[in-house]
């Protein structure tokens, strides 16, 4: 399905057509979807699979022909299985802030630098035939991401995001606590979505 959607994006970009652009006092409503699935192994009760899902709605408002202010929520879940039957599963919930800056490269295609800083909920939990445990987590993060941006009419338009650099900091309230920096450009991590003009 992602490179249908893919396929897809690169079609569109190669049509020309009118010009349409991000302007002034703008609002925008959109959001981006990534799903991944892999499983390694030979029989199923030797093997390990995980799953992973991630969904951010935003709103944001253009300051100006290049700038826009917005809000998001992120959420994801990963489930992980390994080949001795023990089940990781970790769901992600993180309202954020972000400033994305635009710069067209062509009629209607843009690329822009998203600047994102959020700060959320996780629940981790594992579980086997003989043990299950849940830990809860605050999570404070921020994150600079590459974006490509193109307007399908003038008021929809579909977007691919590229990760980048992200830093997380995860803590409870038994004082411990656990950092996460990541350089991510996988393809397989890539995320796709639409935005509409309001």
């Amino acid at each position: 399905m992602k490179k249908l959607f893919v396929s897809l994006f690169a079609f569109i970009v190669m049509q020309g057509a009118a010009n349409a652009q991000f302007t002034k006092g703008s609002t925008f409503l959109g959001g981006s979807f990534n799903f991944t699935s892999q499983k390694e192994g030979g029989s199923s009760s030797s093997s390990s699979s995980s799953t992973s899902i991630y969904l951010t709605p935003e709103l944001s408002y253009m300051l100006n022909n290049n700038t826009a202010l917005g809000v998001g929520l992120s959420l994801s879940n990963n489930y992980q299985k390994s080949s001795s039957g023990t089940k990781y599963t970790t769901n992600i919930i993180s309202p954020s802030l972000f400033i994305q800056n635009y710069y067209p490269l062509a009629q209607k295609l843009y690329l822009s630098l998203k600047s994102e800083v959020g700060f959320g909920w996780a629940t981790s939990k594992t579980e086997n035939s003989s043990y299950s445990s849940k830990d809860e987590y605050n999570v404070l993060g921020c994150s600079i991401s590459p974006e490509l941006d193109y307007f399908i009419t003038s008021k929809v338009g579909m977007k691919a995001n590229f990760n980048g650099l992200s830093f997380a900091h995860y803590y409870n309230d038994e004082n411990y606590y656990f950092n996460k920096v990541q350089f991510d450009l996988n393809p397989s991590n890539w995320s796709f979505g639409f935005f509409v003009k309001l």
